[in-house]
């Protein structure tokens, strides 16, 4: 699997980012926004929901496993969450998860599920379940992102297994672990029955997590840390970070690549102060996205969140005097939040209604002749507005 392609639209939350280090120009000065995110929900914290679905997801108590180094045997006993445990290890691992059902429910999710029916004239989910056996909008709980895999957890009972299996090398792993490896095509055929993904590993555990690596000792280890093989310290996601409808953790180096190429020196304070970026994401209303950059800060982070914060004054005044209202009304609502510390945090609120104006295109695409199947050319590229 390409890491590029895997990390692209999980990064795109982080797309502030990518727009204020385009805009950046040193000297510029920081001035405060006039309007304020008083009534978006930012995540700064978990709520009361977050933390009963985090108690909710402790389902999995992996067995003790004495030889494993790092252990605490008291705490081997409690149950975890198992995809947190899936999860790779340590704090320099950029991982994302995506609370999947509940974005599906959300305001703003409605609202692309409703377009998304209306530009595949309500064919698009009928298919997904027909191919795959499962409803995507019921069937599928969360999915996660790392460096080396992919992952999707909830009922997976009625995937067509064996179709999967057909063609490929199938072995058990652990105690409750699959493999699906190449068969001699080099190629592993997916349940939706289109696509293949050249020498990737498909891992399945239990009916409930369905994951994908990009070779099999790798989805060993996957299996290893959720099993209780291997464990000695916290995963690059812990409990008290799983809250809002996304969250996850960006390597700073990962996040270095989108700092603009002609200024070299504010991407190499970037790196110096910064060790990773938690990103929590809120559309229980109201989109509000808190991206927090955490690390070691000092004098050069400090220069970088001033010039982020001038960066995003000025494209306020442009946007405002190039008759770009949604983009101006955006970006008065985004703000830089700097600490004594040196270090800062990015604040964004997205109004619901910003959301709904911007899915106005979502109109079907021109009648077809009777009998015809739709075409996904035009359901694609409307998407892709």
């Amino acid at each position: 699997m390409d890491r590029r392609r895997r990390w692209v639209w999980p990064l795109l939350a982080l797309v502030l980012f990518a727009a204020a280090a385009w805009l950046m120009m040193r000297g510029e000065p920081e001035q405060a926004s006039e309007r304020r995110a008083d009534k978006v929900n930012l995540p700064r914290y978990a709520q009361r929901e977050d933390v009963e679905r985090q108690q909710a997801r402790r389902t999995w108590r992996p067995p003790a496993d004495p030889d494993v180094q790092g252990k605490n045997p008291e705490e081997a006993k409690l149950p975890k969450d198992p995809l947190l445990l899936a999860l790779p290890l340590g704090h320099d691992s950029s991982a994302m998860v995506v609370e999947a059902n509940a974005l599906a429910n959300s305001p703003a999710g409605e609202l692309m599920a409703q377009c998304f029916n209306q530009r595949t004239r309500g064919r698009g989910l009928e298919r997904l379940r027909e191919r795959m056996g499962i409803d995507p909008l019921k069937d599928v709980d969360r999915m996660a992102f790392w460096d080396n895999g992919a992952m999707v957890t909830g009922n997976f009972a009625l995937l067509p297994w064996n179709k999967l299996a057909e063609g490929q090398s199938v072995k058990g792993y652990g105690d409750h672990g699959t493999l699906y490896r190449p068969g001699q095509d080099g190629l592993v055929q997916l349940p939706d029955g289109g696509s293949e993904l050249d020498g990737t590993t498909v891992g399945r555990w239990k009916d409930q997590i369905v994951f994908f690596a990009d070779s099999e000792e790798e989805a060993k280890e996957v299996l290893d840390r959720l099993e209780g093989r291997l464990r000695a310290g916290p995963g690059s996601l812990t409990e008290d970070m799983a809250y809002g409808e996304m969250y996850g953790t960006v390597d700073a180096k990962d996040l270095g690549e989108l700092f603009p190429e002609d200024n070299p020196e504010l991407k190499e304070l970037f790196l110096k102060g910064a060790r990773r970026v938690v990103v929590h994401m809120d559309a229980s209303g109201d989109v509000g996205l808190v991206a927090d950059v955490q690390g070691p800060g000092g004098e050069g982070l400090a220069d970088v969140a001033k010039s982020l914060g001038g960066a995003l004054a000025l494209a306020r005044v442009k946007a405002t005097s190039g008759g770009e209202t949604e983009l101006a009304e955006l970006l008065e609502l985004a703000k830089v939040n700097r600490r004594a510390d040196g270090s800062f945090g990015l604040e964004l609120a997205i109004p619901l209604e910003l959301i709904r104006k911007r899915m106005s295109y979502c109109e079907p695409p021109p009648e077809q002749r009777p009998g015809a199947e739709l075409d996904a050319a035009p359901v694609e590229a409307g998407l892709a507005r």
